[in-house]
């Protein structure tokens, strides 16, 4: 544990903890010398119930927005239903595509359709969902769409159940209207499969 080192003519015994102190000063010296602050025990006392109470605080927040993110029902609640009585087919050229964020209601993929009708929004889906679909709906492809024609802040949207661009046809919902990314990546039951 103790070194010798040599300092020219001087040997010096350290351990690793008189490292960076002042070897002139003797045993009795070095008690006299006082530290430069002096934080009074009650100050040691509020800083640490103030981590502590940081701490909860930061566990706390980080608890409530993870079950708020993980909560969909804000988003579901706001989305209009699929209705099969409304059901709709129209025809015609896609002339925007557009991407609704992740939170919100209908989130995904929106095209806007301009038929004989006049230009419709059209919620075709999740983006992942249609990416491992390798589904695409560039500007200016003709397609037909059919699906619920609904209302949703003061504007009717539908509701896609199948996408046909004349090469593929793309289901994305079953007749009743159960949306087939729902249950997509989760394991199920053979037995339970119609």
């Amino acid at each position: 544990m103790y070194k010798n080192v040599s300092a020219g003519n001087l040997d010096i015994d350290e351990n690793i903890f008189s490292i960076g102190r002042d070897k002139r000063l003797g045993p009795a010296q070095a008690a006299q010398i006082k530290p430069r602050v002096k934080i009074p025990q009650q100050d040691k006392k509020m800083k640490f119930t103030n981590r502590i109470l940081s701490v909860s605080t930061l566990a706390v927040a980080a608890t409530a927005l993870q079950a708020f993110a993980a909560s969909p029902v804000s988003a579901a609640a706001n989305e209009p239903a699929y209705n099969p009585a409304t059901i709709v087919s129209v025809t015609g050229t896609v002339t925007s595509v557009r991407q609704v964020a992740a939170g919100s209601p209908l989130a995904g993929v929106h095209l806007t359709l301009k038929s004989n009708a006049g230009a419709l929004d059209v919620y075709v889906g999740p983006a992942e969902f249609l990416k491992f679909l390798k589904a695409s709906f560039p500007v200016g492809d003709q397609i037909q769409v059919i699906g619920s024609k609904v209302k949703f802040e003061n504007a009717d949207v539908i509701l896609t159940r199948q996408v046909d661009d004349g090469y593929e046809l793309v289901t994305l919902r079953e007749s009743n209207g159960a949306a087939e990314w729902q249950n997509w990546g989760k394991e199920i039951d053979p037995a339970q499969v119609r």
